[in-house]
């Protein structure tokens, strides 16, 4: 699917995200683009519907998740407000949120196993 879409240059291994990562997908290696500082990059993706933004999220979640921890939240759907009404002196989206995403590092099965959460 990469290849029809025009990803496979992002995704490749001398790739922008290869060098965001500083991993191939298959866990080689890769300097990385943003030097040696203690910033890390933030890449935004913006587009309208049917522009390609989750497909392109997907495609680095299943080549690179295996060696990178991924975690992926769909900022539509409901279920982080909902939770968070449920106890709103004790919960937020936000808080919903990261718990999501702390249970799916703590589920990851790349390399080293899960992590501790």
């Amino acid at each position: 699917m990469p290849d029809e879409l025009g990803f496979d240059e992002l995704l490749d291994d001398g790739g922008l995200i290869a060098r965001l990562l500083g991993k191939t997908a298959a866990g080689r290696k890769r300097e990385l683009l943003y030097g040696h500082g203690t910033d890390l990059p933030v890449v935004l993706l913006v587009g309208g519907p049917g522009m390609g933004k989750g497909r392109l999220l997907r495609c680095i979640r299943t080549r690179f998740g295996p060696r990178v921890p991924t975690a992926y939240l769909d900022c539509a759907q409901t279920d982080a407000r909902e939770l968070a009404e449920e106890r709103p002196g004790s919960r937020s989206e936000v808080t919903e949120a990261l718990r999501k995403i702390a249970l799916q590092y703590g589920d990851w099965g790349g390399d080293g196993g899960g992590i501790a959460v």
